[in-house]
């Protein structure tokens, strides 16, 4: 199959996965299998669905890139969500929604595990109004993703814990779905809020979710590793972000920086921040495209923001360009990225779509005179990036 934008669709090709209605995900707008037709391409259009799976020959061999079983279990925790943080509202959750949400990351750690070969990471839920519910279900899966990436590392930054122990990633994923659970307790502003904006630009009150998050999970006796990663997963590697030693009233403690930030608040801050970037809206409309979020999660603009070991991690198992993605080539042909290339993620493996079925897979890293130009009907040319290496003490322990 071929991720191919609203756009660029034509009269006949077949859809090789669902399309979901962009604001009723429980609508399937497009079945798999069906011939698409021009008023479906206007329906699609108008409702600003950004690009469609379709069957394309030559392509077959990426079908398992797609996930559909982790597309559903990520599904499954955004309506999870719709339901109880409803109920949430007012009141305190309870240590039976807490369980659920264990089984569903428990699901969600098997999907990871099972689609991580294919980097299929960033065709993440987009359902228009459940912004909330999609950004928590996209974070607790970054949140497991990285924690699979960095396992060494979590059981290095946690040596008084067994290393099996410190290893394991439900504590990381539950925290990651339930990090904005204090905004439940917020006015509308502060719930619709997950920008990446200047400092200030927050709504009043913004600051205090993380602190009643963690009351609300020290309520309902959620884990301590849960509530205290939920209550500083804004803290910066620098020193910089928040909640501070004197907000928290622990007077003559010094600010929370480096590693004295648990190791996951540092996952869950990168992830967080990730989520919200492959989430924003480009000036004039539509989604980013996932090079563009990873281009600036890799400028000066986060730098000092987080752990250098984390950051380097995201930048190397999430794909700018997708398994299955079109895009152009800087000669012009169209081709459909096959492979990521973690060390140049910008370059990685193609295949031209072409009338041969047998047409060579082409490695971007040992073609210089080649790139990719466009990705989603947009020039991605200035967009380059290379992950940093991480310090050489880290990258060990890493």
């Amino acid at each position: 199959m071929l991720l191919v934008p609203v756009d660029e669709l034509s009269c006949g090709m077949v859809a090789g996965a669902s399309v979901l209605h962009p604001s009723r995900s429980e609508v399937e707008l497009v079945r798999a299998g069906t011939t698409i037709t021009e008023r479906m391409i206007t329906q699609l259009q108008r409702l600003e669905v950004s690009d469609v799976w379709v069957n394309c020959d030559g392509t077959e061999d990426l079908d398992k890139a797609i996930g559909t079983g982790l597309n559903r279990a990520q599904k499954a925790l955004v309506d999870d969500l719709r339901k109880n943080f409803a109920r949430v509202a007012g009141q305190t959750i309870s240590a039976a929604s807490i369980s659920g949400y264990r089984r569903n990351i428990s699901e969600l750690v098997c999907e990871a595990i099972t689609a991580r070969s294919y980097a299929s990471l960033t065709h993440r839920l987009q359902i228009k109004g459940e912004e909330m519910f999609t950004h928590c279900a996209g974070v607790a899966y970054l949140c497991i993703v990285l924690g699979l990436e960095l396992e060494s590392y979590l059981i290095a930054q946690r040596p008084k814990l067994h290393p099996g122990a410190a290893a394991d990633l439900t504590e990381l994923g539950l925290a990651g779905l339930l990090h904005d659970i204090g905004k439940t307790m917020a006015h509308d502003e502060v719930r619709a809020w997950h920008s990446i904006g200047p400092d200030g630009q927050e709504p009043e009150g913004y600051e205090k979710h993380t602190i009643v998050g963690f009351k609300m999970l020290q309520h309902c006796r959620a884990g301590a590793a849960v509530r205290n990663t939920v209550l500083m997963h804004h803290q910066r590697w620098d020193g910089e972000g928040w909640p501070t030693p004197q907000s928290l009233r622990l007077e003559g403690v010094p600010s929370f920086k480096g590693e004295r930030i648990h190791v996951f608040s540092r996952v869950l801050a990168a992830a967080n921040t990730v989520d919200s970037l492959l989430s924003a809206e480009r000036d004039g409309g539509g989604r980013v495209l996932p090079v563009e979020a990873l281009h600036e999660f890799a400028s000066h603009r986060f730098d000092g923001w987080f752990d250098p070991i984390v950051r380097s991690a995201v930048l190397r198992i999430i794909p700018p360009f997708g398994v299955g993605t079109k895009v152009t080539l800087s000669d012009g042909r169209a081709a459909v990225v096959v492979a990521p290339n973690r060390e140049l993620p910008c370059r990685p493996a193609v295949r031209p779509l072409e009338n041969n079925p047998d047409a060579e897979t082409m490695d971007l890293a040992t073609h210089p005179e080649l790139s990719i130009s466009k990705s989603g009907g947009r020039d991605v040319s200035a967009l380059y990036y290379e992950p940093d290496a991480p310090p050489r003490a880290q990258q060990i322990a890493a």
